[in-house]
């Protein structure tokens, strides 16, 4: 057996988001993989680390990739009680987390919703929250307005109908459809 490990960081003190042991199954034919579903998804972010504790000194077949001399840099080990990063191996090894399982998380992204009122508005469109500039677009594509972010936007320009209200975020943008009165 062996223990699967992930980590949030690499520095002395890094206590494992999960760890979990498997039993090592041996493949039965060349450039064969073999998976291990972790009994309970973990929530990752960012950057994490995922490898292996060996129990027992003996051999223990993972495959390298000896095409990819850049994933090099991004092989630490931990045998004298710090990580230390490779300085021998030139590849990447085939120890790879899959995302693929319908029912695994990987990851969740809270994001603050944004208030917007009056909605059919007259003239003035409050957004509460937090973005960094609006476009205001009739629905035959045409950009009528743009606007850095402030609490309150005047729309008297515009003309009664619907428009199409694109709030630009840290997350990417979101589309509301307004009325103006």
């Amino acid at each position: 057996t062996l223990t699967l490990i992930i980590f949030n960081s690499l520095t002395d003190d890094s206590t494992p988001l999960r760890s979990q042991q498997v039993f090592v199954e041996n493949g039965t034919s060349i450039n064969e993989f073999t998976r291990y579903k972790l009994q309970n998804p973990v929530v990752l972010t960012d950057t994490f680390f995922i490898g292996y504790q060996q129990h027992i000194n003996e051999y223990i077949g993972i495959g390298f990739d000896r095409n990819n001399l850049v994933a090099s840099n991004y092989i630490f080990e931990n045998s004298r009680g710090q990580w230390e990063q490779n300085q021998l191996l030139k590849g990447a090894l085939m120890i790879r987390p899959v995302f693929s399982t319908p029912d695994l998380i990987t990851s969740i992204n809270i994001i603050e919703p944004l208030k917007v009122y009056p909605n059919p508005t007259k003239g003035q469109l409050t957004i509460e929250g937090h973005y960094y500039s609006i476009s205001i677009v009739n629905l035959s594509g045409r950009v009528l307005l743009k606007q850095q972010a402030k609490p309150s936007h005047d729309l008297t320009t515009l003309n009664q109908g619907l428009y199409l209200l694109i709030i630009h975020k840290k997350e990417g943008t979101q589309t509301l459809k307004i009325i103006k009165k």
